[in-house]
């Protein structure tokens, strides 16, 4: 099967248009006409007569539609409010404990900040005496990559050990997780992660080839092997997690590969998560159409097969925002905090732009305020019937992307949640309203 980019003619292209000052919109994609209404959950399809009376801002429309548009009128889900001045997300605390790495992945977004540095374990206990200090009930600590955080085994396990004490001194629960690249695995480190409540996951690609060709370890050699087997140990050591691919131009066509690679070798892993690579040179809208096709493609054989496969645009459809993310309450190695994980070095340009204070002076207030903001208050989002899931886009990606790129990513954005729509007027039994 290729993997490769195939040029991909966008057949179906969406025409959409707010109706008059409501958040109504009429959706014209692939020979249908869909009714959305993203403050009210609420989408149908209707015969383009109606569409046309809805267009022209007509009152009177057969009674099913307008028993649908009172429901739409009196309807109104709640909206995150992530605008608002200050940080409000304090619940999630995420820690980049080290940038040192055993692998050579080719999409690392980190790789100018690898380093030997890692955080000291005095310099922690303040960090998380702080933040349990800032929360008012149970709160989550995620240690993740920017580094493989368990290059340094004793210094994860310590860590994972202030935060019990601590957690435990202010009556507060704490849960802990850990992403990993899953070589450095052992039975005695799996044990003490099940006895400690730690959930993992793990970054693998999980075919041979595209493994060990994009996340090898640094000399080069394979490491497919390695993981896959220290997957089955935490698989029978029957602790909770979900593997995360990362899907770049190499194996785009090959996400249905990926699943039957998983029924048929790891069958108990029932959560996967395949994520669209952001790189800049990697946003084009052939990449991100052959993306959508196999997504789809192996969405469906995962679900004959009892697996959830995700993406982040999804998780975004499930929820209503007026800003792509609230920021991230990170962690770095040197004690600063940032928010947003991908930028995690005094190395990285746009350091200075997010962060907003340290472990000895404290969280910023001021600085807070002053991080990248972007909101689907922007022009080009106004009268978007997808403003409501990506806010106006992640700021780090608006700042690294170039004009094309993020033009690509936002049609990209609009073809994922068109069709989430057509599947949710799908299962609605497909009828259209005359």
């Amino acid at each position: 099967m290729g993997c490769g980019i195939k040029m991909c003619k966008d057949q179906y292209p969406i025409r959409s248009a707010r109706v008059g000052e409501r958040e109504l919109y009429l959706i014209e994609h692939a020979h249908q006409n869909i009714v959305y209404a993203p403050l009210s959950r609420m989408c149908f399809s209707v015969a383009e007569s109606v569409a046309k009376l809805i267009a022209k801002g007509e009152l009177f429309w057969p009674n099913k539609i307008h028993e649908y548009m009172q429901v739409i009128d009196a309807r109104q889900v709640k909206v995150k409010d992530y605008t608002a001045k200050g940080f409000t997300n304090f619940n999630r605390l995420m820690v980049i404990p080290t940038q040192a790495c055993n692998l050579g992945c080719v999409y690392c977004y980190a790789q100018e900040a690898h380093a030997d540095e890692a955080i000291s374990l005095s310099m922690f206990r303040k960090a998380i005496s702080l933040w349990i200090s800032s929360i008012a009930n149970k709160g989550e600590v995620s240690f993740i990559g920017g580094g493989e955080p368990l290059f340094n085994w004793s210094l994860f396990s310590k860590c994972v050990e202030i935060i019990k004490e601590q957690s435990k001194l202010a009556g507060l629960p704490v849960s802990i997780a850990v992403t990993t690249n899953g070589t450095l695995l052992t039975d005695e480190k799996i044990r003490w992660l099940a006895d400690n409540n730690v959930r993992v996951g793990v970054s693998f690609d999980i075919l041979p080839d595209v493994q060990n060709s994009n996340r090898p370890f640094k000399s080069g050699a394979p490491s497919h092997e390695v993981v896959i087997a220290n997957i089955k140990k935490l698989v029978s050591a029957g602790i909770t997690q979900r593997i995360r691919t990362t899907i770049t131009r190499s194996c785009v066509g090959r996400m249905v590969e990926m699943v039957e690679y998983i029924i048929g070798n790891i069958p108990d892993i029932k959560s996967l998560h395949f994520e669209h690579v952001t790189l800049d040179e990697d946003a084009s809208n052939d990449f991100y159409n052959h993306f959508l096709d196999s997504f789809w493609e192996a969405k469906e054989l995962a679900r004959r097969h009892g697996i959830k496969v995700r993406n982040s645009i999804q998780t975004s459809f499930g929820r209503l925002s007026n800003k792509f993310c609230r920021g991230e309450l990170c962690l770095t190695p040197d004690g600063n905090f940032v928010s947003c994980h991908r930028v995690s070095s005094r190395k990285d340009a746009w350091f200075r732009d997010f962060s907003f204070g340290d472990v000895e002076t404290g969280i910023h207030e001021r600085k807070i305020d002053k991080v990248p903001q972007y909101s689907q208050q922007q022009a080009k989002c106004v009268d978007c019937f997808c403003k409501w899931h990506c806010g106006g886009g992640c700021p780090m990606m608006n700042k690294a992307f170039s004009e094309k790129g993020r033009n690509a990513y936002c049609l990209f954005v609009k073809k994922f949640v068109m069709r989430l729509i057509l599947d949710r007027v799908k299962k609605k039994g497909g009828e259209k309203n005359e």
